[in-house]
């Protein structure tokens, strides 16, 4: 986005426990609202030239949040060009340990026999493909008898579909953690069954891989626009498939890792896949923070208020965090405790009211069984 001869400025500096890296151009660039750059195919009106699908940045936002980063944009002052900022906590490489990412079968069952040597349960070292589920579809049943035998060692299941209308029937029937399309298949194209997935939110979180020998620019487009994660042509090659495998499920293993740390409570919706799990997680938390106050307010009445099933519910909650409704509830209860402790003059008899608790013991038992601390010595400091 910068012509010949202008400069590029990187430049580092710190912020608290922050180091935030900026980019300075005296290119073309934006007039929008900076927001609307992260929001997902999201282009403004540029030379049809310059390539993209408006998902870099807000991938890259996405990325840097799951380690307490961030990322954003701004006018310059003097009125040339744009400088985007980069955020990242100092101590992020300690907290964070890596997604296992072995590309080979060879690597994968090294990973998964040293499994029981991880430092400690639960972080990214337990990351393991033979937990997890993936379906295949395609109507090319040498291409499909092909990739099983190549990946069955790797996953717990390796499952077949031929079929749009039978993929999805066993996507809601049965727990999957990935599905990789072929594009050709009878009756329909895998564009089409992506766009279903997506757009159905008792599986839109579940990552979609199209692959076909159609790798030209419109079609890659269609696949992104379809809701597609991942593209991958044909012929591919298997460890350049399973990395992919890996980067799609790892990101979503990492998302459930941060909330399980308490990295965060309150998801955001800009940490979701699709725009279908965005409307049900702004739903969801425009509808806890207006009726926090609320002690009748649970489970039960935030499915009704949204119209799902428990049974919905439960695979979303599980599917997008790893957890349940109650405890995503109670979870941002105790954050907005947290915050009104450390940000307002509130007395404790206001703040368990205004969090919708009973009674300021109700909260201090909560808050303890969560945190691990007292509100009163809180309170105090």
């Amino acid at each position: 986005y910068s012509t010949s001869g202008t400069t590029i400025t990187v430049s580092t500096s710190r912020t608290g426990d922050m180091i935030r890296v900026s980019v300075k151009d005296q290119g073309k660039g934006f007039s929008c609202d900076p927001e609307n750059l992260f929001k997902r195919y999201y282009r403004e009106n540029t030379d049809s030239s310059i390539p993209g699908n408006g998902l870099g940045l807000p991938y890259a936002r996405l990325q840097l949040s799951l380690i307490g980063g961030n990322m954003s944009a701004c006018h310059n002052d003097d009125g040339v060009g744009s400088t985007f900022y980069m955020e990242f906590p100092e101590m992020a490489g300690e907290k964070r340990s890596p997604v296992n990412t072995a590309t080979t079968k060879e690597n994968a069952d090294k990973a998964h026999s040293s499994k029981a040597d991880s430092p400690k349960e639960g972080m990214a070292q337990d990351f393991d493909t033979k937990n997890m589920s993936i379906l295949y579809v395609s109507g090319d049943e040498a291409q499909t008898e092909s990739f099983i035998n190549t990946f069955n060692e790797m996953f717990r299941l390796v499952l077949k579909a031929k079929k749009d209308k039978e993929a999805v029937k066993m996507l809601k029937r049965m727990d999957i953690d990935l599905v990789i399309s072929d594009v050709d298949m009878p009756d329909t194209d895998g564009f089409g069954l992506c766009k279903t997935i997506k757009s159905t939110l008792e599986i839109s979180h579940i990552p979609v891989i199209l692959l076909t020998s159609r790798s030209d620019e419109r079609n890659r487009n269609l696949g992104y626009k379809a809701g597609a994660d991942a593209f991958i042509a044909k012929p591919y090659d298997s460890d350049r498939m399973y990395s992919i495998i890996i980067s799609q499920l790892g990101g979503r293993f990492e998302i459930k890792r941060q909330y399980r740390f308490g990295f965060f409570k309150k998801m955001n919706p800009d940490q979701t896949f699709s725009f279908t799990d965005e409307e049900f997680i702004r739903s969801l938390n425009d509808f806890i923070e207006v009726n926090i106050s609320d002690s009748g307010l649970n489970e039960e009445s935030i499915i009704v208020k949204l119209g799902l099933t428990r049974d919905l519910m439960r695979k979303k909650m599980e599917g997008l965090m790893g957890t349940n409704l109650s405890d995503y509830l109670n979870g941002i209860r105790i954050e907005t405790v947290k915050s009104k402790l450390s940000n307002t003059d509130d007395g404790l008899d206001t703040i368990a009211r205004e969090t919708g608790f009973s009674s300021i013991e109700a909260m201090s038992k909560a808050f303890k069984h969560e945190t691990g601390k007292n509100v009163f010595s809180i309170r105090k400091e």
